[in-house]
């Protein structure tokens, strides 16, 4: 068993991570900021593009309890960072995974649900938390380290860990279910080598595209300041196109339908 300090020093990534949603949840507690300004919607991101709330949601917490938890069951969680268990890389990987294939999974179950079984109320449920990722890291911790617990004295296999408290915390009124499932799906595929093909590279790239849609969508749904970011109309595109002609080797834009005839006729 390393010592605290090793742990410290292993988990630089757990850290980090505690730190942001700590800083996060102190400034919107101070603020008093309500929760439909950062929680996870299905209607709000599907029906209005506001695809920012994965990220704001996964990293808000509603009280004081719910980031306390979290925060505890992240730093336990934390050994998944350790060198000789999946290392900060893979640790990175595991997460950024996590995040994003918890969000589709809990879409596309509320989805299900909606749409099949007529459970309108998924569409407006709000939730927010970095539960999902959690549950997520402890199916995999029961692949990574597998063996047996202790759950109130009764010895119980790891991976039945998550489902157990799948059970429990679905009986909490105000509980995402749904959230807690896509978890523990993602987490147990993770383990078992579904996403083996997800390389750094791949990292890279789909994290560079993931946050260039977050920036996109707070700038066309929110009022943030992002007046450096400019998000081009396909019409307007089109337009311009249509407006734009290339005489002699040079750009020129039409004043008017008969523009570029006129610039044509001078250049001559």
């Amino acid at each position: 068993m390393p010592s605290i300090v090793q742990m410290f020093q292993w988990q630089p990534i757990t850290l980090s991570l505690m730190a942001i949603q700590i800083l996060i949840f102190i400034y919107q507690f101070v603020k008093k900021v309500p929760a439909s300004s950062f929680c996870e919607q299905y209607e709000r991101i599907v029906v209005y593009h506001e695809y920012w709330r994965v990220l704001t949601g996964s990293f808000s917490h509603l009280h004081p309890l719910h980031i306390l938890f979290n925060m505890m069951s992240l730093w336990n969680l934390g050994f998944l960072e350790w060198p000789f268990v999946l290392g900060i890389v893979s640790y990175i990987r595991v997460s950024f995974l996590l995040l994003v294939c918890d969000a589709i999974a809990d879409v596309s179950i509320r989805y299900i649900l909606i749409r099949f079984f007529r459970w309108s109320d998924q569409a407006t449920q709000w939730h927010a938390g970095y539960s999902g990722v959690l549950f997520g890291l402890m199916s995999l911790s029961a692949i990574v380290e597998p063996g047996a617990m202790s759950f109130f004295g009764l010895p119980i296999p790891s991976w039945l860990v998550p489902i157990v408290y799948l059970v429990i915390l679905g009986l909490i009124p105000g509980i995402s279910f749904v959230g807690h499932l896509a978890g523990i799906v993602i987490g147990f595929l993770i383990g078992l080598g579904a996403f083996r093909w997800f390389d750094n590279y791949l990292l890279i790239c789909t994290a560079f595209w993931f946050f260039v849609a977050v920036i996109a969508s707070a700038k066309t749904t929110t009022d943030l300041p992002l007046g450096c970011i400019h998000i081009i109309d396909p019409d307007e595109m089109e337009r311009e196109e249509r407006n734009v002609t290339i005489v002699n080797g040079v750009v020129v834009q039409n004043p008017s339908p008969g523009g570029a005839a006129s610039a044509a006729d001078e250049s001559a």
